[in-house]
């Protein structure tokens, strides 16, 4: 009876490492995918702003609003945020 105790108690700790180990890769990735997404995010968030920072909006002579980037400083504020 001793050592059916012994070989369960042996069993249960390796289920329960087991466990952790699963619990830990598990978590490992989705830490990974969430920084991934946040730097996605992070980036998008730097070229809009380099988009609304560097445009120029006037109308044209049908009353249509144009609204166009200057090249030259968008691509300068993308560089200063380290953007590629």
């Amino acid at each position: 009876m001793k050592q059916l105790q012994q070989f369960m108690s042996i069993i249960m700790s390796i289920i329960i490492g087991g466990a952790v180990v699963v619990a830990i890769y598990v978590a490992h990735g989705a830490t990974d995918r969430f920084l991934d997404l946040k730097k996605t995010e992070l980036t998008q968030r730097a070229i809009e702003t380099c988009m609304t920072a560097t445009t120029a909006t006037w109308k044209d002579t049908n009353n249509t609003t144009i609204v166009e980037p200057f090249k030259s400083a968008y691509e300068q504020c993308l560089k200063d945020k380290e953007i590629q």
